[in-house]
């Protein structure tokens, strides 16, 4: 990537349902996935750096909820969820530790930027 450059990048979420029966999914994908390999000044737990990649920072992480039609009352639902979760590092973190299970997530959208 170019110095300043951004990428995005979607991967299915562990507590996702559909994550264990789709045989392309061979990794495991939580809010700190990223944090090992990239800089994340944002969430508070520590991570070791021994994969760190020198230049690399998360700039956002997302959860992303969603359901399929046509189940409209869960997908407004789960929208709502979403909102109340992502709507600080603090709620990201809380979500992951205690109610992962209680309300999977289908996805995290995680933006990369490179600072060289």
């Amino acid at each position: 990537m170019k110095p300043s450059g951004t990428i995005k990048i979607i991967v299915p979420h562990h507590s996702n349902p559909f994550f264990y029966s789709d045989p392309t999914h061979v990794k495991f994908y939580g809010l700190y996935t990223f944090a090992y390999y990239a800089e994340c000044k944002f969430l508070k737990r520590a991570v070791p750096n021994y994969s760190r990649i020198e230049g690399l920072s998360i700039s956002d992480v997302d959860l992303i909820f969603k359901s399929y039609r046509p189940r409209y009352i869960r997908h407004a639902l789960k929208k709502t969820v979403q909102k109340f979760v992502n709507f600080s590092s603090f709620n990201k973190e809380l979500y992951e530790e205690f109610f992962t299970y209680l309300f999977p997530c289908y996805e995290l959208h995680v933006l990369l930027v490179v600072n060289k």
